[in-house]
C-alpha cells in the first residue's frame, strides 16, 4: 500500500513490509527527460514551456508528462511558451517583475490599475499571490546569494533578479512574503478575493522599509 503518512503507519506493520520512499524530482531533470521525449518524438519545444510544466508538475514524472501531453494536443508539434502560459493559466513573470517595481517606486495608484488587469485577463487572485510569493522568494535567494544558480527561472529573469536585487533588505522581503500568505489565506476564506488583494498590493506599497541598526544610530 502508498501512503503520505508513513510515521503514522504501526510499527506491527512497518516490520512486515519493505519500504520505499518515493521523493520529488528536481525541475532540471523533469526538464532534461520531457527534452529527451521531445526530441524522439520530433516536437518542438522551447525551454520556457518546459520549464512551466516542470514547475507545473511539482516533482511528479508522470504529471509533467500528462501536462506534456495535453499541450501537444492544443499546440501540435510546435510548442512555444505563449501556448504553454495560456494552456497552464500561468501568469507571466514579467507582471511579478512589475508589482516589484511598482513597491519600489511607492505607486499605489498602478497598484490599482494592475488589479484591474489582472482581473480583467481572468487570473486567479489566490494564484497570483502564489506566484508573487515565489517571485520574492527568487528575489531572497538571489540578495542572499549573490548569484542566480539557485533560481529556476530563464536566465534573462535571473539576469533581472540579479540587476534589481539592491531594491529590497533581507528584512523587507521576509516581511513582503509574510503580506502575500496572510493574503492568501484570507483570499481563502472571503467572498471578496479583489479586495484583499489590494489591500495586500497597498500594505506592500506603504511598508515601511527596514532600518539598519547601525544606520539608527548614526
Amino acid at each position: 500500500f502508498a501512503t503520505t503518512e508513513p510515521h503514522k503507519v504501526p510499527a506491527t506493520i512497518l516490520s512486515r513490509c519493505q519500504r520505499f520512499d518515493f521523493k520529488r524530482i528536481t525541475s532540471k531533470r523533469i526538464m532534461a527527460l520531457l527534452t529527451e521525449l521531445c526530441q524522439s518524438e520530433g516536437i518542438q519545444i522551447d525551454d520556457e514551456s518546459l520549464r512551466m510544466i516542470a514547475n507545473k508538475a511539482d516533482g511528479s514524472i508522470r504529471d509533467s508528462e500528462s501536462i506534456l501531453d495535453q499541450i501537444i494536443a492544443f499546440a501540435g508539434k510546435d510548442i512555444k511558451a505563449a501556448d504553454t502560459a495560456s494552456l497552464l493559466g500561468i501568469i507571466g513573470q514579467e507582471l511579478f517583475f512589475q508589482v516589484t517595481d511598482l513597491i519600489t517606486a511607492g505607486n499605489v495608484q498602478g497598484c490599482i490599475e494592475l488589479v484591474q488587469e489582472i482581473f480583467s485577463e481572468g487570473y486567479d487572485f489566490n494564484e497570483f499571490l502564489i506566484g508573487l510569493s515565489d517571485h520574492l522568494r527568487n528575489f531572497l535567494v538571489a540578495k542572499s546569494t549573490g548569484v542566480s544558480d539557485e533560481l529556476d527561472v530563464a536566465e534573462d529573469h535571473a539576469q533581472q533578479y540579479l540587476a534589481k536585487v539592491n531594491d529590497f533588505e533581507i528584512e523587507d522581503l521576509l516581511r513582503l512574503i509574510k503580506i502575500a500568505s496572510d493574503g492568501e489565506n484570507l483570499i481563502r476564506r472571503s467572498s471578496n478575493a479583489r479586495l484583499h488583494l489590494e489591500v495586500a498590493l497597498i500594505k506592500m506599497i506603504k511598508m515601511n522599509k527596514s532600518v539598519q541598526l547601525s544606520d539608527l544610530l548614526s
